[in-house]
């Protein structure tokens, strides 16, 4: 894969994309490549990324309006999901795995930073931690990021499906 053209996706709302340094991310990737671009999926796109108009202008980073189909599209037709938060925001620490859930469910790699807790029940699916060094790894270790995603669906699966949720929430209507 080094060498060729990688296709990532970001997904969320306009705040969150807003709250992160995008700039050191891009760095981050271009450390390991140049040869990439940032699909990213959000409500009002033109002011989420006000201030990144230069990556937009280096066709590193392509917005799109939200919506369900834009944004399973844009996941389906990426290599990686990357899902970076800010370190230093209270918030971020409560924040719920479901992002990361769709990206494993849709077949996906997924890369994110560390920080939030619930995110730690799916780190054996998925990269948390420096991305750079989290993109280094998966282009170097294809296979195994594909048992990864694999294992990560599983797991979604067996504690995450509707089926699975369902049943917490008539077990806890009995308990009330």
């Amino acid at each position: 894969m080094p060498g060729e053209h990688i296709r990532f996706s970001w997904y969320g709302g306009r705040k969150s994309f807003s709250l992160f340094d995008w700039d050191k991310v891009f760095n981050e990737i271009k450390t390991v490549t140049n040869n990439f671009t940032v699909h990213a999926v959000t409500n009002k796109p033109d002011r989420a990324s006000k201030r990144l108009s230069h990556l937009r202008e280096q066709k590193k980073l392509i917005m799109y309006s939200w919506s369900y189909d834009i944004q399973g599209q844009i996941v389906r037709e990426s290599d990686i999901v990357l899902l970076p938060l800010p370190q230093d925001m209270p918030l971020v620490q409560v924040k719920s795995p479901n992002r990361v859930i769709d990206g494993i469910q849709q077949g996906r790699f997924v890369l994110t930073n560390d920080g939030v807790d619930s995110y730690k029940n799916l780190n054996n699916f998925i990269h948390i931690g420096n991305i750079k060094d989290g993109l280094n790894w998966a282009l170097n270790n294809k296979e195994q990021v594909l048992e990864k995603i694999k294992l990560g669906q599983e797991y979604i699966k067996n504690n995450h499906s509707p089926e699975v949720i369902g049943k917490k929430w008539i077990e806890t209507e009995k308990l009330v």
